[in-house]
């Protein structure tokens, strides 16, 4: 062998690795952009106070959340009986008012397009949203309770709400 074709079997070599490792990152930039794109069809629901003592309940997510159900927490710590909401699309509301009286937590229960399982949780106008996955056991049971037995509404209304 020559210096000439041991030349050429390592710029093989070297191709054929410059050529693996663009394809691995090719993929893993694929895997990752299909990730974020999940992640922006997401539904996220918020519950917010309007005026003095209106409640809506919005996603301020990109996509819709369906059947939707929530429940409060009464001042002496009951979770009263949970509600059936509507499915919500993106930037819309469902105004609860007419359902939430002097609440010490809200809580909502939600399923995504592709049926994953959201919690959000309210306490003292802090709310926080929880995937299925990473429910604690308190809040599995919340969400035990809140499929038992809802009543649906006729005061719920959802509606296009300008929050500014």
């Amino acid at each position: 062998m020559n210096c000439l074709e041991t030349a050429k079997d390592v710029l093989e070599i070297i191709g054929t690795i410059a050529t693996v490792s663009i394809a691995i990152l090719v993929y893993r930039a694929q895997k990752q952009r299909d990730s974020f794109d999940k992640n922006l069809q997401k539904p996220v629901l918020d519950f917010i106070k309007v005026k003095t003592k209106n409640w809506v309940l919005m996603n301020i997510g990109k996509g819709p959340a369906l059947f939707v159900r929530f429940i409060q927490k009464d001042l002496s710590g009951t979770w009263q009986t949970p509600i059936i909401g509507y499915s919500i699309p993106s930037e819309m509301v469902l105004d609860i008012s007419q359902e939430i009286s002097s609440a010490q937590a809200l809580a909502a229960v939600y399923k995504d397009l592709a049926g994953k399982s959201y919690m959000v949780y309210c306490v003292d106008d802090t709310c926080q949203v929880i995937e299925e996955a990473d429910w604690n056991s308190e809040q599995r049971e919340l969400n035990g309770k809140i499929h038992d037995n809802p009543r649906s509404s006729q005061y719920l209304l959802l509606m296009n709400y300008d929050m500014g």
